[in-house]
């Protein structure tokens, strides 16, 4: 795997290089070029670590060969080579000039006998490196016209694009789509982890729940080559499905089930297989592997994940707390069916971790049980993408932004086109300040699933911490005409406002923010109405219940920043930095924000504040040298 690949970037044929110079690497060495006790340190190596010399350890071997290979392994795209022409001419070259070398001739010195099969070894790593650079360089080349058939499918690494439309339920009742929301989920979510197929994500595709008149005209609206259309109902205690793969208008594959108590675990797998069939999709040896693996052996506790996957993606369009606990009623009675089962357990902890996150009631034991439920499904399965973005996330919201930061990234590599991952992964860089790599993550967020509204004000958040105020809104702005009522959005687009220093313009924005909120429980509304008032000393306008917190009673390092500001521009200064002071111990490390803030400018040269600012500067200097800033 290379490094563009751990991270989620866009591939290309160098990518298929470094992979080359890894099997070379190994067939010189003896021993991979990156190594580690667990995934995360490998991936970890892939990312940041030097291979040790393959001179070193086979001392044999021509220097030439190892500068070809030091190439191949380049982590920097540009610095790689940049195609298997190339490769394979210095192959060729180094061959020829290490096969001349071999033959004696009567003025030279003979050999050691050992070291004739060291050499005939090394001519022969080298007609294999060769012949492997050809296939490279063939399938990277298109095929000419009339005259040679193209390179088949099952050999070329060609990414495709699928969307897998909620399964419509053909009863017509009320609130009975659960089950079809909830399927198309997992079929994404088992998709998602496929190098070469881009799957559009859940959120994306909830507007077709109610069921996809023309699924061709799905695919255009969408922006996908294929879409995975079906619909279901329940006759007498047997639920019928029909699905079909439409790929470019045509249907690739369909196909009827009738489902019954086990064949609910079956069902998965087999569509997603089909899928995998019908599109020619090309899969790694650990791909197949994944694709394979069992999920549990419980029919009821995988019911009810289904379930409860419908109301984590409900969630996320409503933002209601009422949709997590929902959801985890749901998930606990799956792990109670089936005590083994890894997927149920890393659902459970995102659950309870975007409530922890997001509602500050019972926030310090839903934190805590976010993840002792992840570190369970990590135990269970740890090749899982689920689990590790599970774990990722709460040791993010927890403050380990090191370990959280290499756990997202494994995450985003196992499952490449999962935008809950990189989403995370984002997140995770804005606490550790590293607003550049948090502000692309987000920016590829939004463009793989440009209809969820939390994106956008994610992204915007970003945006504004880059200094870039004036985007952010924008940015939010394009959102809300999609979803002119999303409580949310306002609310960012009354603070984003705020920053701009458009406070006349503001204030209506977020007193609309705080309406449409309701009884959700959210506080951000609320937090940004209580910046226009601190900022013209309005303290009495500020919620109650905002000034009644308590630092040890906020698990979020985002609340407790936004909380701190308040206070300062009260002029509270010991309130104000004992909030600051729980934003960081939370881990909110964000130094080029915490210096660009206007809300700190009250702060500015108290000794405390100073202190408090070089220790998280600290924090950032060591993210930077480890995980780059771009």
């Amino acid at each position: 795997m290379s490094p563009e690949q751990a991270l989620g970037k866009p591939l290309d044929g160098r990518t298929d290089l470094f992979s080359f110079g890894a099997v070379l690497y190994e067939m010189c060495a003896g021993r991979p070029p990156f190594s580690g006790d667990t995934s995360a340190a490998i991936f970890d190596a892939i990312l940041h670590k030097t291979p040790s010399s393959p001179v070193r350890l086979n001392p044999e071997l021509p220097l030439d060969l190892e500068r070809i290979i030091s190439k191949a392994l380049e982590k920097d795209l540009d610095l790689r080579y940049q195609n298997a022409a190339d490769i394979r001419a210095d192959l060729k070259r180094l061959k020829r000039d290490t096969s001349s070398s071999s033959t004696l001739t009567a003025a030279q010195p003979p050999r050691k006998a050992s070291q004739a099969p060291l050499i005939a070894a090394a001519v022969a790593v080298l007609v294999l490196a060769i012949a492997a650079a050809g296939f490279f360089l063939y399938r990277s080349k298109p095929a000419p016209a009339a005259t040679a058939p193209p390179v088949p499918a099952a050999t070329a690494a060609t990414t495709r694009t699928i969307a897998v439309l909620p399964f419509h339920n053909l009863s017509g009742q009320k609130g009975g789509d659960t089950w079809g929301v909830g399927m198309a989920d997992a079929i994404i979510s088992r998709l998602a982890s496929l190098q070469n197929l881009a799957v559009r994500p859940t959120n994306s595709v909830l507007k077709y729940a109610a069921g996809a008149d023309d699924p061709a005209q799905a695919a255009r609206e969408l922006q996908v080559d294929s879409v995975l259309a079906g619909n279901y109902q329940t006759i007498g205690g047997v639920m019928r499905v029909s699905v079909q793969l439409i790929d470019h208008g045509a249907t690739r594959w369909g196909s009827r089930y009738d489902l019954r108590g086990a064949d609910m675990l079956k069902f998965q797998d087999d569509v997603a297989q089909k899928v995998v069939e019908g599109l020619s999709v090309q899969l790694s040896g650990a791909e197949l592997e994944r694709m394979k693996a069992p999920t549990t052996s419980s029919p009821e506790a995988y019911n009810l994940l289904v379930e409860a996957r419908a109301y984590l993606n409900e969630y996320f369009l409503n933002s209601r707390a009422e949709s997590l606990q929902e959801g985890r009623r749901l998930i606990q009675r799956a792990v109670a069916k089936d005590p083994s089962f890894a997927g149920a357990y890393a659902l459970l902890a995102r659950l309870y971790l975007m409530e922890a996150a997001n509602f500050t009631e019972n926030g310090e034991r839903n934190i805590i049980a976010s993840e002792l439920a992840a570190r369970k499904a990590v135990s269970l399965q740890p090749s899982s993408f689920e689990a590790n973005l599970a774990l990722g996330a709460v040791l993010n919201e927890r403050g380990k932004s090191t370990e959280a930061i290499t756990t997202l990234r494994q995450a985003v590599a196992l499952a490449p086109n999962s935008v809950d991952a990189l989403d995370h992964l984002g997140y995770s860089y804005h606490y550790a300040g590293l607003i550049d790599l948090a502000e692309e993550a987000y920016r590829r967020c939004r463009d793989m699933n440009p209809s969820t509204p939390r994106i956008y004000w994610m992204h915007g958040r970003m945006l504004l911490y880059q200094g870039k105020a004036h985007e952010a809104a924008e940015e939010v702005r394009q959102a809300l005409k999609r979803t002119p009522d999303q409580f949310k959005l306002m609310a960012f687009l009354g603070a984003f406002l705020y920053y701009e220093g458009k406070l006349e313009e503001a204030e209506p924005v977020i007193n609309r923010a705080v309406q449409l909120r309701g009884g959700h429980g959210d506080d951000a509304p609320l937090m940004f109405s209580a910046y226009l008032h601190a900022a013209r000393g309005e303290r009495d306008q500020i919620d109650p219940a905002l000034l009644r917190n308590r630092p040890a009673d906020v698990i979020d390092g985002d609340a407790a920043e936004w909380t701190a500001g308040i206070y300062s521009l009260l002029g509270d200064k010991p309130n104000a930095l004992a909030w600051l002071k729980r934003a960081v111990a939370l881990g909110d490390h964000n130094y080029p924000w915490f210096q660009r803030d206007k809300n700190f400018n009250s702060l500015r040269g108290d000794p405390e504040f100073e202190r408090l600012m070089r220790e998280v500067e600290g924090y950032w200097k060591q993210y930077t040298a480890e995980f780059g800033s771009r």
